[in-house]
This record gives structure tokens, C-alpha cells and sequence, in this order.
């Protein structure tokens, strides 16, 4: 099964033009979704949509959740493979995959832990095979302080 999971896995490094993948345009047989972003601070619980707004208290500590969907046809390997791992990077700092995902596939990642302060904070990402390459949808959502 596992050389299965590293096979399709790297299959990712051919481009969607079914040429050799240079570090540009999009992976041909990996993508990913955001099937919800889970957002907890004091007094607040919700799960919003990808590109949504959040009001929160000012000051605030929250712990924001992406989950995850495999939308594209190769496995996805854990961030514990050096070479071909797929990880979160935000802008509030990566989140890893622990085990492999397959097709349609979903998963909720460790929670992030952010503070809001007086203004508003955007907090984006981009799904990323370690040695490859960024794939699937970006990340963002906005925690806007009130």
C-alpha cells in the first residue's frame, strides 16, 4: 500500500499540460479544497466558508481549524515525508498532515493559535508538496477585530 500512496504521490510532478512541472502553473494530479474553517475564541464558535469574515473581540486569542479536502486524483503523503509530505504554510504558521489522504478524502488539521489585536487580521495560506510545489485552492479568511 505504501508504495502505492509514494507512487501517486509523485506523479504530482507532472504539470496539468502533461509536461515536466517547473515550479509554475498548476500540479496535474494534485489539488485541495477547504471544506470549512473552525474558529473558536472566547464567546465564539463557528465554521465559516474559505474566503469569509469573522467579527471577533478585540484582543482576542482564538484558535482557528482549516479542514481539508483531496479533490485531486494522487494520494496525499504525510509532512513526515521529507520529499513529497504535504503541508499547510499560512501566514500564522504551517500546519502539517499526519497521516496520508486519498481521493475526496477529508481531514481537520491541528488548530492554529492567532491573536487579534486592535485591527483586523487576514490570515492565508496555500497547500504545499514538500520539493514540489504550492497546489489547490488558496486559503483565506479574515478575523476582523471589533
Amino acid at each position: 500500500m505504501k508504495l502505492k500512496l509514494v507512487f501517486v504521490a509523485l506523479a504530482a510532478v507532472t504539470a496539468a499540460a502533461q509536461t515536466p512541472y517547473a515550479g509554475s502553473g498548476p500540479l496535474k494530479y494534485a489539488n485541495g479544497e477547504f471544506a470549512g474553517i473552525h474558529v473558536q475564541c472566547a464567546g465564539l464558535d463557528i465554521t465559516v466558508e474559505n474566503g469569509g469574515q469573522v467579527p471577533v473581540p478585540a484582543g482576542s486569542t482564538c484558535q482557528v481549524t482549516p479542514t481539508l479536502v483531496n479533490t485531486g486524483s494522487a494520494a496525499w503523503l504525510p509532512t513526515a515525508q521529507s520529499a513529497g509530505g504535504v503541508v499547510l504554510h499560512t501566514s500564522a504558521g504551517d500546519l502539517t498532515l499526519a497521516g496520508s489522504l486519498g481521493y475526496l478524502q477529508r481531514t481537520g488539521l491541528a488548530p492554529l493559535t492567532v491573536t487579534v489585536g486592535q485591527t483586523s487580521l487576514d490570515i492565508t495560506g496555500r497547500l504545499n508538496i514538500q520539493g514540489t510545489g504550492p497546489f489547490g485552492e488558496v486559503l483565506h479568511v479574515t478575523l476582523a477585530a471589533q
